[in-house]
């Protein structure tokens, strides 16, 4: 970290690093089924309808994170944090341009959605059987 930083900046890197070793102790499901999704997450292996598709590693963690979080609105700011390691202060597109990537290579099937303009994306808590 450069100097001059600010309090805020130290406590959201601090906050970032504690949620990260706090996560990486629990036990991670070797695959997940969600509706029509189907993820190895250990393997970076994704299935909609029995039909792999090919994810980038930061694809697969925006997935990933999503699917964790599923049902709770994410704001581009703590994707930024918590996928890329970027700073939510930015504001550039980079996680609407992930998601956008997401929903062309069919990895979310009508279950992501951007619930108000401007706010963020979330994954249903509940899958749709069919889109």
């Amino acid at each position: 970290m450069t100097k001059p930083f600010s309090v805020r900046e130290v406590l959201l890197r601090v906050q970032a690093v504690l949620r990260r070793a706090s996560s990486s102790g629990e036990a991670t499901p070797a695959t997940v089924v969600f509706g029509r999704l189907r993820i190895d997450y250990t393997a970076h292996r994704t299935w909609v309808d029995d039909q792999e598709i090919s994810l980038t590693a930061l694809e697969m963690r925006l997935l990933w994170t999503l699917y964790q979080r599923r049902g709770r609105v994410q704001s581009r700011g703590t994707l930024l944090d918590d996928v890329w390691d970027a700073d939510p202060e930015e504001q550039h597109r980079t996680v609407d341009t992930h998601v956008k990537r997401l929903r062309e290579k069919r990895a979310q099937p009508a279950t992501m959605s951007r619930p108000c303009a401007g706010v963020g994306y979330h994954l249903r808590a509940e899958p749709w059987a069919r889109s």
